[in-house]
């Protein structure tokens, strides 16, 4: 039991790390705004492909990527519509704005768990889910959050790679549970031939700088290969609904990251909206830190019955009797 215990635990912490990692995401994206966007998506997925195989290389586990066509197909699908959707939805609108939008699929990812066999959506995570949004919207609320009419593709792009992660997320956990994490490796290098198509198809190449390749291969190797990983570990083997609460920080860290490279200006509503996504994740997990706590009262209490200590004041108690 105790071992089963650290083994979610630790696939958890994994999949905590997966969302640092795409707290990155959006800094990087605006500073290869130049590069076309399937030729960014192509170097971006061959190098967390090549990652990947090294990983898989390195466990020896080729043999167990098997899987149905369908699985292949959805898991590509998605993929493929969330990274191309997230770029251009940059592309095509403010960027804090955008950001925010991308990171409602915790919203649905919550929403729509609870309606999967053997899952129960309780007023805690309707709770949680409504003050981790909550949080997020009041961050952009203020004065300098304006739809601008020709932000709208910008935001529909965003929605849509919002929808598409949330669908994988769920895919990942109730249907290709049964596969090897590295597994999502495979998928980003069938979306990399996909991307080098469309990109020959519609764009001229345009040859990157040694720091904007240098960027992407990092890209590639860590919010993709990596995080990707990571990410599945987390949503097979950890707690699923404590992560899908957390990654309502993402926005948070995002934007702090956006604003330490100046791509976003501080403001006040910011330590208002940590303080509410901060409160969202602790609801969520609530109900975990009360099981641990509970088994730790329930040791104490067995170790005290059967110390001398605890002998010692039965004995008074009966003498006073």
């Amino acid at each position: 039991m105790l071992v089963t215990r650290n083994l979610k635990d630790n696939s958890t912490l994994l999949g905590c790390l997966a969302l640092v990692l795409w707290s990155f995401s959006a800094v990087l994206i605006v500073s290869l705004n130049r590069i076309p966007i399937f030729e960014l998506l192509f170097v971006i997925h061959l190098s967390g492909f090549l990652y990947g195989c090294l990983v898989i290389n390195w466990n020896n586990r080729w043999s167990k990527l098997k899987q149905p066509l369908s699985w292949w197909i959805i898991g590509v699908c998605c993929i493929a519509c969330n990274d191309i959707f997230y770029v251009l939805a940059f592309k095509n609108a403010n960027v804090a704005e955008v950001d925010l939008i991308s990171y409602l699929w915790p919203v649905f990812v919550v929403i729509l768990n609870g309606f999967m066999p053997n899952e129960k959506f309780t007023v805690r995570h309707i709770l949680a889910s409504f003050i981790g949004f909550y949080g997020c919207y009041y961050l952009f609320s203020g004065e300098n959050f304006h739809f601008e009419p020709t932000f709208y593709y910008g935001y529909f792009y965003a929605l849509i790679a919002a929808i598409a992660w949330a669908v994988y997320t769920l895919f990942s956990k109730y249907k290709a549970h049964s596969l090897i994490p590295e597994t999502v490796s495979i998928y980003i290098g069938f979306t990399a031939i996909i991307m080098l198509i469309l990109h020959f198809s519609f764009y001229i190449t345009v040859i990157p700088t040694l720091f904007e390749l240098s960027l992407m291969i990092i890209m590639g190797f860590l919010c993709h290969g990596a995080a990707y990983i990571l990410w599945s570990i987390g949503v097979k083997s950890g707690n699923f609904k404590l992560l899908s609460i957390l990654a309502y920080g993402n926005p948070i860290l995002s934007v702090f990251l956006l604003i330490l490279f100046s791509y976003a200006e501080f403001s006040s509503r910011l330590l208002i909206a940590s303080v509410l996504v901060s409160l969202g994740g602790f609801i969520a997990g609530l109900s975990v830190r009360l099981e641990i706590s509970m088994k730790a009262f329930m040791i104490a209490l067995k170790y005290l019955y059967f110390s001398n200590f605890s002998v010692i004041v039965q004995r008074n108690l009966y003498k006073v009797k």
